[in-house]
């Protein structure tokens, strides 16, 4: 059977995240490994440098994500309650309108 996936931008975006994710679990692993096994558990072995740098810039990104993510979740809150403000406008009588008939004499 033919199994045909689309990929969506909301699809992108969580496998952006995941991604970023896992490289931040990898680096943080390899900074601590460096640690763990070092004599000195205060004085980081030269090789760690690479480590530590290639952490901060899994976090710089991961948090880069996490930012954008924010940004959408806030813009499409935003056009949630517009169009519940335009519903409930919609759907509940106006000011203006007349319950009773008036009549002019």
């Amino acid at each position: 059977m033919l199994s045909i996936q689309t990929t969506t931008p909301q699809n992108d975006k969580q496998n952006d995240l995941e991604q970023s994710f896992n490289k931040v679990l990898v680096a943080t692993a390899k900074v601590a490994k460096h640690v763990v096994t070092s004599p000195n558990p205060y004085v980081y072995p030269s090789t760690s440098g690479e480590s530590r740098s290639s952490l901060n810039n899994a976090l710089q990104a991961f948090q880069l994500i996490l930012d954008t993510s924010e940004l959408s979740l806030i813009k499409a809150k935003d056009v949630l309650e517009r169009d519940l403000k335009k519903a409930q406008r919609r759907n509940s009588p106006s000011v203006g309108h007349h319950l009773y008939p008036i009549t002019i004499e």
